[in-house]
This record gives structure tokens, C-alpha cells and sequence, in this order.
């Protein structure tokens, strides 16, 4: 059966640009064979997933396709000749209908007009690391063994599924034709002490249960290379939250950061005699006093 688009992505016809484009960002990660090496299941979703975001993203492509679905099925065979009808015979199909309720115009352009043969785009994938992507960075790859390579601008606050096009750089292969396009994908790598959930970061954060139990200051290592002090109050408890402003990821094309986010880790120190004998005192004195 033809594929519907819109069921792949997880959206409906009426998601804005932003929805398709989050909605994409999560599967693209999810099926990524960086993260599913060997996968053949997860490869293919991942072709299907991207094959779906270049048709629902792109308006003209987009538009197409909901006439295409409209008119002439459910549209899922936009990439393999219109599900079964030519091109001129869905274009003279279409020309019929638009000319029988009033619309004196035939396909010379419009969503339906053919599009100029070129050669294929190219994907490419880039791997960099949660603290390129928080300061953003330039990074050149080599496409096609190319003399000069390509100089990829990572914005800072990039996020794993953001692409970057490259108008004009993809294949060359056949010269009697435009060069098709190039697309880089940006994958960002786990970091070892941060975990991030879009513009905020997560760090865990080992307290000793008497800190926990008296309260505490603690330095903490930011992304950014800052050291911050944190006040840990009395009577915290193992899974609290304590949230540091602007301490988090940079927000694209905006001067603003979100939050850093510490999970509280109660750990319990081991103590000799004296000490536990010294504990159970005072604790004994505290029972004794409530």
C-alpha cells in the first residue's frame, strides 16, 4: 500500500511548519543508524521518516502532494511517478477540473508544473559534540572528493536532526545538468556529564546525606567552563530538582539560554565507631526532643 506521509511523520494536514519539522526531529533521532547500528527495520524507517520531511517540508513539494492526495489517491507514491498516473495524464486530469468550475488556466506553472531535471542532492551526516553545539562552530567536510571542501557553519543550540542545505552542491555527475543540493545532517553526540531536553541541560548531583540533612554550598561545573555555587537547603531530599537559570543550552537565533537542571543523588558516607556512636548520640538527643 502507498505510503502516507503525514502518517509517517505521526502528523495530520492541518500541523504547522514547526509541528512537521519537531515531529521529524524526534523520529530522525530515534531511527538514526548511528544509534541502531545493524538495524536494517531502523534504517528503513529512517529513509521512509526522511523521505516524508523533504516532501512535507519543502511548501511547493508539499502543496503538490496534498493535490496529488486530493485528486489522485493517497499521494504515497509522490517519489515514483504519481501513483500510477503520468505526469500529463494527473496534469490534463487536474486542467479538467480547474476548467470546469471556472478557472480559465492550463499547467504551464503552479504546484503542477513540471520541475527542471537536475542531479540528485546528497545527504550527508555530521557528528559533533554537545559543547560544539552549545558554541556553535565551523566544521569543513569533503563531498565527492572535491578540491575545496565544504564549510559547514554549526549555529550554536543546534539540535541532533537539524539540516543544513547547501544550494548547488550535491551531485555533478551529468554535466548537461544543474548540480543537485547538498544536505547536512547534525547529530549531536551524548556528553558524559550532561544529558539535554531541548534548550535545557540535566546534570546528576552526589550529595553527602549529611550535607543533605544540615544543608550545603556546592560548586558546580557549568557547560560553558563557569563555575557556579549552589545552595543546597537542609532537609533536601534524594530526587529533588534545584534549577539553575540561564545555565542551560543557547536558544537558536536568540540571545537567551535556557536552564540547567541539577537532580539531587543522596549518597550515604560510611563512618567508623567513634563516629557512629557520635551520631547515634545526637540522634537519640533529637528523637528524644520532638
Amino acid at each position: 500500500m502507498s505510503k502516507n506521509y503525514y502518517e509517517v511523520l505521526g502528523v495530520d494536514e492541518s500541523s504547522s511548519a514547526d509541528e512537521i519539522k519537531k515531529a521529524y526531529k524526534t523520529l530522525a533521532k530515534k531511527y538514526h543508524p548511528d544509534l541502531n547500528q545493524g538495524s536494517k527495520e531502523s534504517e528503513d524507517k529512517f529513509k521512509e521518516v526522511n523521505e516524508a520531511y523533504e516532501t512535507l517540508n519543502d511548501p511547493q513539494k508539499k502543496a503538490q502532494y496534498d493535490h496529488m492526495r486530493k485528486f489522485g489517491g493517497n499521494g504515497g507514491n509522490f517519489h515514483a511517478g504519481f501513483g500510477g498516473f503520468g505526469h500529463e495524464n494527473l496534469d490534463e486530469m487536474i486542467n479538467n477540473i480547474f476548467r470546469s468550475n471556472g478557472f480559465g488556466f492550463g499547467f504551464g506553472g503552479g504546484p503542477f508544473a513540471r520541475q527542471p531535471q537536475r542531479n540528485r542532492d546528497i545527504q550527508a551526516r555530521l557528528s559533533i559534540s554537545l559543547t560544539d553545539a552549545y558554541y556553535g562552530k565551523t566544521i569543513p567536510i569533503q563531498i565527492n572528493n572535491t578540491a575545496t571542501p565544504i564549510q559547514v557553519v554549526v549555529p550554536a543550540g543546534v539540535e541532533s536532526g537539524d539540516q543544513i542545505k547547501f544550494t548547488g552542491c550535491g551531485d555533478t555527475s551529468n554535466t548537461s545538468l544543474p548540480p543537485g543540493d547538498l544536505y547536512v545532517q547534525i547529530i549531536v553526540s551524548d556528553d558524559s556529564s550532561f544529558k539535554r531536553f531541548g534548550e535545557k541541560l540535566a546534570k546528576i548531583v552526589d550529595i553527602d546525606a549529611l550535607d543533605a540533612i544540615i544543608g550545603t554550598d556546592i560548586i558546580i561545573d557549568c557547560i560553558d567552563g563557569s563555575k557556579v555555587k549552589v545552595n543546597i537547603p537542609s532537609g533536601i531530599q534524594n530526587g529533588s530538582q534545584l534549577r539553575v537559570a540561564g545555565k542551560g543550552m543557547p536558544i537558536k537565533n536568540q540571545s537567551t539560554f535556557g536552564d540547567l537542571i541539577l537532580g539531587i543523588n543522596i549518597t550515604i558516607p560510611v563512618f567508623n565507631s567513634n563516629e557512629l556512636a557520635m551520631l547515634k548520640e545526637t540522634a537519640e538527643k533529637i528523637k528524644s526532643q520532638r
